[in-house]
């Protein structure tokens, strides 16, 4: 991947896993209807752009990853 590119993956509904030029990994929106992303590791931040009621499955997924993931 050159310094240039963006790879984006889609998981469903708003989640998106960006990949900015091979080194920097940003998931966006991991929740109840998206599907693919709970087995992703070494990210570098996940973003939340707005909370889902009741719990989502991600809510498992941070669970188990809140040393590296946490949300405030």
């Amino acid at each position: 991947m050159s310094n240039r590119t963006i790879r984006i993956t889609h998981y469903g509904h708003a989640c998106v896993l960006a990949e900015l030029a091979g080194r920097t990994r940003v998931l966006f929106d991991p929740g109840t209807y998206s599907a693919g992303f709970e087995e992703l590791t070494g990210l570098d931040a996940v973003l939340i752009t707005h909370i889902r009621r009741p719990p989502s499955k991600a809510s498992a997924w941070h669970e188990e990853n809140d040393d590296h993931y946490p949300i405030p």
